[in-house]
């Protein structure tokens, strides 16, 4: 997987990050064109939650958290799953609130699961480091 991400700091970064907003923006637009509730003040906002959650998790892996990067994006693209899940099924009404609430909180799970493994990362890095033997430089 390497291979197929940027290096740290560099201008790839950004190029993913604009596709990942755009693929994100369409699947948060996908909901209201189903259900006939598109009107140009949601798109704006869902496209903003969209461009400020991909400069998030973007920033994050032009910093070289790889993890974080990972983690972030997978529990966007599990929360909008979950988004179309919830608002296809039928709640009463309360399917677009439970949709939006499960959006959110899986992202936000997922980033939470990516800094808790930078932070593992880094203790593991850091106590290999520590504990070398005096004349092995790896």
């Amino acid at each position: 997987m390497r291979r197929l991400l940027p290096s740290r700091r560099s201008g790839g970064w950004f190029c993913l990050g604009v596709v990942w907003a755009l693929l994100l923006t369409a699947g948060l637009w996908l909901h209201p064109v189903l259900h006939g509730q598109w009107s140009p003040d949601v798109a704006a906002r869902t496209a903003l939650t969209a461009i400020g959650q991909s400069a998030l998790v973007h920033a994050a892996g032009w910093f070289g958290w790889r993890w974080l990067w990972g983690c972030g994006i997978a529990g966007a693209a599990i929360g909008v799953a979950l988004l179309h899940v919830y608002a296809a099924s039928d709640m009463a009404g309360w399917e677009d609130l439970i949709g939006v609430m499960a959006l959110m909180f899986v992202t936000l799970i997922g980033l939470a699961a990516g800094l808790l493994a930078e932070v593992a990362s880094a203790t593991w890095k850091w106590y290999k480091r520590k504990n070398r033997p005096p004349g092995n430089p790896g």
